[in-house]
């Protein structure tokens, strides 16, 4: 669990782009991330972890990074998604990161199926440096039964800032390691 005193929102606000725009407007995002990149440089090559905070939706998540895999978990989950069974360290999206293009494997939870979220495969680009957008479809489910029809969602991801090094992450259900590659 990650060892903060209050959560994120609390912390720094109402976490929105609005705020996110204040907070660089100021210049700490801009500091908080360079000397989070200066911190794994001076680590050196046994940093082939990297985690950063992301804002998703309403909700705070972290992204883990090794190698060329990557997971995005829930760190704080909106109402709603807690709602659906989404609790802190819930998986959202694993794939990898091949250049600058995502692909993996999304899921969409629902209140009327906790604990089955609906997994779907995703693609997308990591072009703007403080934003990733996945692309994929799925079939749409009513109360959980497949309904024949399609739509397309569109996962946004704006950066925040890196995981501190006193800052712990939560543990997913598959405990925080990364997972096997997508097909």
């Amino acid at each position: 669990m990650i060892q903060l005193t209050a959560p994120f929102s609390q912390r720094f606000g109402h976490t929105g782009p609005r705020n996110l725009a204040r907070l660089k407007h100021v210049g700490l995002a801009v500091l908080m991330s360079v000397f989070g990149l200066l911190g794994l440089a001076l680590a050196g090559p046994s940093a082939a972890q990297a985690e950063s905070l992301w804002w998703h939706n309403g909700s705070v998540m972290i992204l883990h990074a090794q190698g060329d895999q990557r997971i995005f978990e829930y760190l704080e989950p909106r109402r709603l998604m807690q709602n659906a069974g989404v609790q802190p360290g819930t998986l959202l999206f694993n794939g990898e990161l091949k250049g600058n293009k995502y692909q993996g494997t999304a899921r969409v939870f629902s209140k009327h199926c906790k604990g089955a979220p609906l997994a779907y495969g995703v693609t997308g680009d990591h072009r703007w440096e403080h934003k990733i957008i996945l692309i994929g479809r799925r079939e749409v489910h009513d109360k959980c039964k497949p309904t024949g029809r399609f739509t397309s969602d569109r996962l946004v991801f704006t950066y925040i800032r890196p995981l501190g090094p006193q800052e712990q992450a939560p543990l997913s259900s598959n405990g925080g390691a990364i997972v096997e590659k997508s097909r």
